[in-house]
């Protein structure tokens, strides 16, 4: 379960690359179309991985076993060592626009140091540990208690908060309009993003599904939400358990 979670921890990036993206990108068919691509990817290598090594240990993966195989050569080893790099060094530059963009909103450093601080500093404290056991250690636990709350909690907390937020008729206080004072600097073509949304009749350029009303979604928020306070802390006692058992 903590793989799952952690493959589809990228809710936390989508407000830093909307500020990246150019207005004629549309973000709802982006973000779809990589979702769905990248689960028929999950299912393609989880299935057949399966077929492949049928009698794995439950307490190993495909990459140790791939590794460790009799019938393996120079290529599948090659692969087994590369797959950490591709797959966790290239969501460095990602997160490093993240980081970058807290730093300087909240101003905790200007703007040489918050890139050191998010784009220089991240790779040289990734890369001497991308190997051994801690690296899947980390991960696993990191992406259940921090990567679940922060991808699948908080961004349904914003979202009924900002409904309740337009209820209100959109009050700012001093704080929040700062805030956005900040991110018109910092974000790409602002005025022509705000201009295009402004043109947009239903104003639902950034909504993920426009097939579905305020009330509605507002429900799934809802819903979604009770689900997931009650399975993370199961997920999260059913790992203590059975990683003492292993």
């Amino acid at each position: 379960m903590s793989n799952v979670m952690f493959n589809y921890a990228y809710i936390t990036t989508v407000p830093s690359w909307v500020n990246e993206a150019k207005p004629s990108v549309k973000i709802s068919k982006t973000v779809w179309g990589a979702s769905s691509f990248s689960t028929f990817v999950f299912l393609a290598i989880g299935i057949f991985g399966s077929l492949s090594f049928g009698h794995m240990a439950s307490n190993s993966d495909i990459l140790s076993v791939i590794n460790n195989s009799p019938e393996a050569n120079i290529f599948s080893k090659i692969c087994v060592y590369v797959f950490p790099f591709v797959v966790l060094a290239s969501s460095i530059p990602v997160f490093s626009i993240v980081v970058r963009y807290n730093l300087m909103q909240n101003n905790l450093m200007p703007k040489k140091l918050a890139l050191f601080f998010s784009v220089i500093l991240p790779w040289l404290v990734v890369i001497p540990f991308m190997t051994g056991n801690g690296l899947n250690l980390i991960s696993e636990w990191s992406s259940i208690i921090f990567s679940s709350i922060a991808n699948f909690v908080i961004p349904l907390v914003i979202y009924l908060k900002a409904l309740r937020f337009r209820k209100n008729r959109r009050r700012m206080n001093e704080e929040q309009k700062e805030i956005l004072r900040t991110l018109k600097v910092e974000t790409v073509d602002f005025e022509e993003n705000i201009h295009q949304l402004a043109m947009e009749d239903d104003q639902s350029a950034y909504r993920a599904a426009k097939i579905f009303t305020i009330r509605i979604c507002k429900r799934i928020a809802f819903a979604s939400l009770s689900v997931l306070v009650i399975v993370i802390p199961l997920v999260i006692v059913t790992s203590i358990i059975f990683s003492g058992d292993s």
